[in-house]
């Protein structure tokens, strides 16, 4: 789930409780990412009209917002 930082109320109960982890993502550390990732929390071309339109072209930029690189850090 994303979401932003606002506060919320937890439940008394241990067993009840949310585990919250956060994911800090960093463009300038040198790990490869496409032109555009966060940007609106979607990737998109600079070419882009941003009218929420998806096309064949346009449908699933998730996929390659991330290029694995097992080498990366080492």
């Amino acid at each position: 789930m994303l979401h932003d930082r606002t506060s919320f109320v937890d439940w008394p109960e241990p067993e009840r409780r949310r585990h919250l982890l956060r994911l800090w993502l960093r463009r300038d550390v040198g790990r490869p990412i496409v032109d555009g990732f966060g940007k609106n929390s979607v990737v998109q071309g600079r070419d882009s009209d941003r009218t929420g339109k998806e096309d064949a072209e346009r449908v699933s930029h998730i996929a390659k917002a991330v290029v694995p690189d097992m080498d990366w850090g080492m």
